[in-house]
């Protein structure tokens, strides 16, 4: 006659209650990861798809309501002149991206262009002048959307004219401008000289989100292993020490 369960398998009231606790949390964030998974993996089909796309004109009126988000990452050409007395220096690394506004010819709102990147010794425009151009051009470029800063992002100072993220809004007034386009656009050549060197946009997304999931639910069974370990170990200890007594 096999013994009772309890015999076998005797973990405790507490620790199953934090065992339960634990495996359904570990089991919800490896779920979460799945569903993080499903959203990266489609916003990654959609950026290459968008950028898949040949150029369009970007239209002169642009609203800032949900279908703006519908230009994210589309290739579009603008005609316009630079207005270089107004650049923006935007910190990347050890070097900076170069904001250039753009008058557009069509009269719609002026529109802030990310030419590129440039080192440190060709910030100031007068070690880049061939990248000055002048005169009436047409820039291609992909429409990106003005970001937030996170917690360990640095204030800007508009006064220095240092940037550390693209807040729209402020840049406009620090380019003497009453307002800009909503969005902003990131060249995707380089300019005559080779500085600014465009095409800066960063598609290539990262995408870990199953790696993360097959983490979760890894701790979640090794959880499950070793309170059933426990369980099993304790039934054992407990049964002997009822032997050691009854023999007593």
């Amino acid at each position: 006659m096999s013994r009772p369960l309890s015999h076998r398998f005797a973990p405790g009231l507490w620790p199953s209650l934090l065992t339960l606790i634990g495996v359904l949390t570990l089991i919800a964030l490896g779920q979460w990861q799945v569903q993080r998974l499903a959203w990266k993996t489609a916003l990654l089909a959609e950026i290459e798809a968008r950028t898949s796309a040949p150029p369009v004109a970007l239209p002169k009126d642009l609203s800032a309501d949900a279908a703006l988000r519908d230009w994210r990452y589309r290739p579009v050409t603008v005609r316009g002149t630079f207005d270089h007395a107004h650049e923006l220096y935007l910190h990347q690394g050890r070097g900076f991206h170069i904001i250039t506004p753009l008058i557009r010819r069509d009269g719609g709102a002026p529109v802030l262009v990310v030419r590129g990147y440039v080192p440190g010794e060709k910030l100031l425009p007068a070690r880049r002048p061939e990248g000055l151009v002048s005169g009436l051009i047409t820039i291609e470029g992909l429409v990106r959307m003005a970001g937030e800063p996170n917690l360990f992002t640095p204030e800007n100072d508009p006064a220095g004219n240092r940037w550390y993220w693209r807040d729209l809004e402020a840049m406009a007034r620090a380019s003497g401008l009453a307002e800009v386009a909503p969005v902003y656009l990131d060249s995707l050549h380089d300019a005559p000289g080779g500085w600014p060197r465009g095409d800066t946009t960063i598609l290539a997304l990262p995408n870990n989100h199953l790696g993360y999931a097959l983490t979760w639910f890894s701790f979640a069974l090794a959880l499950l292993v070793i309170y059933i370990l426990y369980g099993l170990r304790r039934a054992k200890e407990t049964s002997k020490e009822k032997a050691k007594t009854q023999s007593g």
